[in-house]
């Protein structure tokens, strides 16, 4: 069962102007987005979604998200193009000069919880960053998506998010960001546009989310009240979240879309930061 927190169509799309768009969907064990924006960045279709029992016993996100897909009409349409993206929490970068695509699993070893089952390790090219994303996703995940979306190009959702982040960082000192998904949060710091640290952490309640984004900033010794924290995911203005954060940084600031993306008016405003990780893929 899923909750629609976004969920829009233009007429205009159809399967006859399908052609002229791009499809891109980011699956998670919390939720799923699908978004297909036209030529000129003019976004046609979205549909944001949350697993409303994920994180509970015996729930499995596969069946939501099988149910989830098989309703979404526009998947039968013939797009230019189509991404398909995995968010999980199994991921790490590893330097380049370390790298050894025989030993994916061995990379990812710490941050198996025992009761993890079995997964379909994958990795990619970060070049700006000079290293490898190594990342595992249920098997039927990726199952789905085949069986879905056939010819689709697949990744992490975490790549061109990262690369996004990167092109806005200063030149000159640090930049922190958080990206939030549901019951996660992805932390990302930069110094002088490089990339000095990535993680993702599941998080309970609001005092949870803010522990781990001030130890990223005791850890690399930041002030607080000079280093602005930038936010894009599932979070606004008006939610407690937002407001804790706000008690213990002094600048909080939510994130921009490229340009290029234009959001339909009843989309545009509150919702633009919510949408960043699947409209910079």
């Amino acid at each position: 069962m899923d909750k629609r927190i976004l969920d829009y169509k233009d007429p205009w799309l159809t399967a006859s102007t399908a052609g002229q768009c791009v499809l891109r969907a980011i699956f998670g064990a919390d939720g799923a987005t699908l978004v297909s924006n036209g030529p000129n960045g003019d976004i046609r279709y979205l549909q944001c979604s949350q697993f409303v029992h994920a994180g509970r016993f015996n729930h499995d996100p596969a069946v939501d998200l099988y149910a989830l897909l098989d309703e979404a009409a526009v998947r039968t349409y013939p797009f230019a193009d189509t991404h398909c993206l995995f968010f999980t929490p199994y991921a790490t970068l590893v330097p380049r000069r370390m790298f050894d695509a025989g030993q994916l699993p061995a990379y990812l070893n710490l941050l198996l919880r025992p009761d993890t089952g079995a997964l379909d390790y994958q990795f990619e090219p970060l070049p700006e960053f000079d290293c490898y994303l190594v990342y595992g996703i249920p098997p039927v995940f990726r199952q789905h998506a085949r069986q879905f979306f056939p010819n689709a190009k697949m990744g992490h959702a975490v790549s061109p998010l990262l690369s996004y982040v990167h092109r806005m960082a200063p030149a000159e000192g640090f930049m922190v960001f958080a990206n939030l998904r549901f019951q996660s949060v992805q932390l990302m710091v930069f110094d002088r546009r490089n990339l000095m640290f990535y993680n993702s952490f599941a998080f309970s309640d609001d005092a949870d989310l803010l522990y781990f984004i001030l130890l990223a900033y005791d850890q690399f010794r930041l002030d607080t009240k000079l280093v602005p924290l930038h936010l894009s995911g599932q979070i606004d203005v008006d939610a407690e979240s937002y407001a804790l954060l706000r008690r213990y940084l002094r600048q909080v600031r939510f994130a921009s879309l490229p340009e290029t993306i234009h959001l339909p008016v009843g989309v545009a405003g509150k919702h633009a930061h919510r949408l960043l990780e699947v409209l910079v893929g």
